[in-house]
């Protein structure tokens, strides 16, 4: 056995020795079984003693192998061994019987191991190796010490803008008093009533009525959906009118923070500038008892106002481009409108001071009511579905608008007529006559008259009469009604026969009224 082992290893039995290193997960085949007996039979029959002398020739450098440091990337598996190393089959074919047993540095010194490379490559499921990653990358990190002093309203300020406020939910809620006091009987038809009245508004997501000994307090609590629905709920429905007993007053709920801080002790309050706008009927004291009138020339350019005096015109005013359409007088003279495509300006006085605004965006036509405090406004740009804002009603002496409405025509001008000292105003559409009265702006008795085929009504100019007539309808004939309002009494009713039209007028004091009836020739029928 001895003389074997100082005898050099036979070509085939340098396997293990010249076997080059494989990295980490590469694939490497299993050691055949007869070589591990082979091994351990030679470790039970040489003791320690036989192993420590049993060193061989030097081993020779392993052929046409990379140094185990420098490992290369791992190669696809081949059927034919690498060079330098054999299968332990073809090493027992070669070496034939008598090289049986190996060398003890082949069979018992496993191969150096090699480094592990820093970032080892695992093959992919096609046997070849995947790429390695480039060791030095791109870093987008901040460096040390970098301070970020751009704000989020410099980077996102148009964002920022746009992002809920935070709210405790209370901005939504409302507080409708002077609510009818009802059982419970009755409490399901007032609600009714109330969601009908404020969800014209906004969608209303919560609604409490507090109750006390079996009944409603009178008061109540809404919530909206958001809080600019709450808003317009409080503008336009505070002052509603439910009945005669019954005026709705409405207040946000977070106004009551601000009446709960209102001080007990009565505070004098500060004097406000007294805004000085002239006489505004001046020229009632013309001694010359003359009147005023206006005129626009130099293409629309130039606007004057004169005195319409016996001799000749004597000029009061000439300003440039005062208005861009046309300008209207109010019933008693006392203001001057101007038209602007953004709305109306009214003037008056002795210097013609501007005395309100009135913002209407592209406006065309406009009507006073008799008494001068409200003034009527028409648009076709403006109107929508869900916020009318065609027609439009204004306080004169705050510039506050009062009520928005609809217009399905604007032929006929003005769409309202008014009662003589501007308590109601009337509208007449398909079948039916809308009544309202000021300053609510509501409709009288909360409800429209019902009369089929009316044709025309008039106001009287000495009381609040109103006068109608309604057309011949097969054998009924045709009618004139005066009826007195507001309590919608009937105090006069003429039939006519054979009428084809019929036309109102009122004498100046309303003292009587003169009907002109154009008739059809006898035996021939109404159209």
């Amino acid at each position: 056995m001895q003389g074997t082992e100082d005898s050099p290893a036979p070509p085939g039995a340098q396997g293990p020795a010249e076997e080059p290193e494989q990295p980490d997960g590469a694939p490497t085949e299993p050691p055949p079984p007869p070589q591990q007996q082979l091994k351990e039979e030679k470790e039970e029959r040489e003791g320690p003693e036989e192993e420590a002398g049993s060193e061989g020739p030097p081993e020779p450098p392993p052929a046409a192998s990379e140094p185990p440091a420098e490992p290369q990337a791992p190669q696809p598996p081949s059927p034919q061994p690498a060079s330098g190393r054999e299968s332990p089959e073809q090493a027992e074919h070669q070496a034939g019987p008598e090289a049986e047993p190996l060398p003890e540095e082949a069979k018992s010194e496993p191969p150096a191991e090699a480094e592990p490379p820093a970032e080892p490559c695992a093959p992919r499921e096609d046997g070849e190796a995947a790429p390695a990653e480039p060791e030095d990358e791109l870093s987008f990190s901040d460096p040390e010490g970098f301070v970020d002093d751009i704000s989020d309203e410099e980077l996102l300020g148009d964002v920022l803008k746009d992002q809920p406020q935070e709210a405790d939910g209370i901005d939504s809620v409302i507080v409708v008093d002077n609510v009818p006091q009802v059982g419970p009987d009755r409490l399901e038809k007032l609600k009714n009533v109330i969601h009908k009245i404020f969800s014209k508004f906004g969608k209303i997501i919560n609604e409490f009525y507090p109750e006390a000994d079996g009944k409603t307090k009178g008061y109540i609590f809404l919530e909206y959906m958001s809080p600019s629905h709450a808003v317009d709920a409080v503008k336009n429905a505070d002052g509603y009118k439910l009945d005669k007993q019954h005026t709705f007053r409405v207040n946000l709920f977070t106004d009551f923070d601000k009446y709960m801080t209102i001080s007990d002790e009565w505070e004098i309050p500060e004097k406000q500038p007294f805004k000085d706008l002239g006489n505004l009927r001046y020229w009632l004291e013309d001694p010359d008892c003359r009147d005023q009138y206006s005129v626009i020339f130099e293409s629309g350019d130039r606007t004057s106002i004169f005195w319409n005096d016996i001799k000749e015109p004597v000029q009061i005013e000439d300003r440039a481009r005062w208005t861009e359409t046309y300008v209207r007088w109010s019933p008693k003279g006392t203001y001057l409108a101007t038209f602007h495509q953004r709305g109306i300006a009214l003037w008056g006085g002795e210097k013609f001071k501007q005395i309100q605004r009135f913002s209407h965006q592209g406006v065309q036509l406009i009507d006073f009511s008799p008494c001068e405090r409200y003034l009527v406004t028409f648009s076709p740009l403006m109107d929508t579905q869900d916020d009318p804002q065609a027609i439009i009603i204004w306080d004169i002496l705050t510039g506050q608008k009062k009520r928005g409405f609809h217009c399905e025509n604007s032929a006929h001008w003005p769409i309202f007529k008014w009662s003589h000292d501007g308590k109601f105003f009337a509208r007449m559409t398909s079948d039916t006559l809308s009544i309202y009265e000021t300053p609510s702006m509501g409709l009288l008795d909360k409800k429209s008259l019902k009369i089929n085929g009316i044709r025309d009504f008039s106001w009287s100019p000495g009381g609040n009469i109103i006068a109608f007539w309604v057309p011949e309808d097969k054998d009924i004939p045709a009618r004139v009604t005066l009826m007195q309002l507001p309590a919608r009494q009937e105090i006069r009713v003429r039939n006519l026969f054979n009428v084809v039209d019929c036309k109102l007028h009122w004498q100046k004091n309303g003292d009587y009224l003169c009907v002109k009836v154009d008739r059809t020739p006898k035996g021939t029928q109404p159209v």
